[in-house]
């Protein structure tokens, strides 16, 4: 299995991520049972992992992981454990959707015609009493 090793400088909340490859190690293994969520993989690596890896891709199983831990293990191996990036993995899709948005971000484009509870308008009603 290839394994590319990966640093990302991006938010984690966003698509098309600022992701830098530092180098593709061949021949990983999956520890124990297989996890498409979080997986854990054995690889020999000769570099510095701790410092600049953050972010790995998997090609055989699709998907683009952050690291959330390194061991280091003897005869220069590493164990990988890493968490799912759903929004990078799957990021053609997402931007393929066609889907209205009723929530936005930033007030200045605000819909006014679409009623999500945030926009809110205010009412008065003024009474008068005419004696005639």
């Amino acid at each position: 299995m290839d394994v590319v090793l990966c640093n990302n400088a991006s938010e984690t909340n966003i698509i098309n991520k600022r992701i830098t490859t530092v180098h593709t190690v061949s021949g990983a293994t999956i520890k124990g049972n297989i996890s498409y969520e979080t997986p854990v993989i054995v690889l020999a690596y000769a570099g510095a992992v701790a410092h600049n890896i953050n972010y790995m891709k998997i090609s055989e199983l699709n998907r683009c992981y952050y690291i959330t831990d390194i061991i280091n293990l003897t005869g220069g191996r590493y164990e990988i454990h890493g968490q799912v990036d759903v929004l990078e993995s799957f990021k053609t899709q997402i931007l393929g959707l066609q889907c209205i948005v009723d929530k936005q971000s930033q007030i200045s484009n605000v819909n006014k015609y679409l009623d999500d509870g945030s926009y809110i308008t205010e009412n008065k009603e003024f009474n008068s009493v005419i004696n005639f």
